[in-house]
C-alpha cells in the first residue's frame, strides 16, 4: 500500500481487526498494539498468540519499539495503570494553554479539545453550555462573562485528579443520573469492597429545545433512558 493514500488508515485498521480477530487481552489502534495480561503469565501467553498470528500473516513488529512487562503505559491519549484510566499531562497542558477563544472556529477546536476526555468530566455538556451557544444560527459574537466563568470552569474539570476504574464484570455496578434545566448526566460507578464509589465513566448532553420544556421529572426520566442508552453495554453484563 502506498504510503499517504487517504484511505490506508481504514483499511490497515479493518485488516489489522481482521487478523487478531478471536484474540483477548489485545488491543490495537492504527500501528499502536497493546497486550495485556491479569498477571506475568497470562500476559506471556497473550503475548505468544499475537506474535503467532502476525507470523501466519507474515507481519514483523519492531522491537525497538516495543515494551515490555510495563505497570503503566500510554495509549490513545490516556495514561494506563492497575488504578484505572488518567489523562496524560500533555493533553492537559494543551487544553490549560489554549487562550479564550476570539471567534467561533476557535471555540469549536476548544469544544474538540475538551470532548476528548469528556469520559473524565461531570457534567460538561452544562458547563459549556454559554460556549455552544455562540455556536447557535445567526447567534452574535460575544465574549460576554458567563462564556469566560464557563471557559474557566471547564479548564478546572479538565485538570481535576479524577481517575477512571476499571470495569470489573465482579463488582455491583451504579448508575446515577440527573437532570437540570439545560442538560443531562450521569456517572456509571462501582462499588468497591471497602464501600466506597469509583467512577467508571462520566456522560452528558444538552437539551435541545423541544425538551427544556419538559417538566422536572419528564427531565429526570429523559437522563435515566440516555443513561441506559449510553451504558447499556456494562448494565446488562453486571
Amino acid at each position: 500500500m502506498l504510503f499517504g493514500v487517504a484511505s490506508a488508515p481504514a483499511i490497515w485498521q479493518r485488516t489489522i481487526d481482521q487478523i487478531l480477530q478471536g484474540l483477548t487481552g489485545v488491543q490495537c489502534i492504527l500501528d499502536d498494539m497493546v497486550i495485556t495480561g491479569k498477571n506475568d503469565r497470562e500476559h506471556l501467553v497473550n503475548l505468544e498468540k499475537v506474535m503467532k498470528r502476525l507470523e501466519m500473516y507474515n507481519l514483523s513488529v519492531n522491537k525497538e519499539k516495543c515494551k515490555f512487562f510495563k505497570d503503566e503505559i500510554e495509549f490513545c491519549g490516556h495514561k494506563i495503570d492497575k488504578h484505572g484510566l488518567h489523562k496524560t499531562e500533555d493533553k492537559i497542558k494543551a487544553i490549560l494553554d489554549t487562550p479564550e477563544p476570539q471567534n467561533v472556529t476557535q471555540v469549536r477546536s476548544i469544544l474538540g479539545l475538551m470532548n476528548y476526555y469528556h469520559k473524565f468530566l461531570p457534567n460538561i455538556s452544562s458547563v459549556v453550555r454559554p460556549l455552544h451557544r455562540l455556536l447557535e444560527k445567526d447567534a452574535k459574537w460575544d465574549w460576554n462573562e458567563e462564556c469566560k466563568v464557563s471557559f474557566k470552569r471547564a479548564k478546572d474539570l479538565v485538570t481535576s485528579e479524577q481517575v477512571l476504574c476499571h470495569y470489573d464484570p465482579e463488582l455491583p455496578i451504579r448508575l446515577a443520573c440527573d437532570a437540570s434545566p439545560f442538560g443531562l448526566g450521569v456517572v456509571l460507578s462501582h462499588k468497591m469492597q471497602d464501600g466506597t464509589e469509583r467512577p467508571i465513566a462520566f456522560a452528558s448532553r444538552s437539551l435541545n429545545k423541544a425538551e427544556r420544556n419538559y417538566s422536572q421529572i419528564d427531565k429526570e426520566a429523559l437522563g435515566i433512558i440516555f443513561g441506559v442508552k449510553k451504558f447499556h453495554t456494562y448494565l446488562v453484563w453486571s
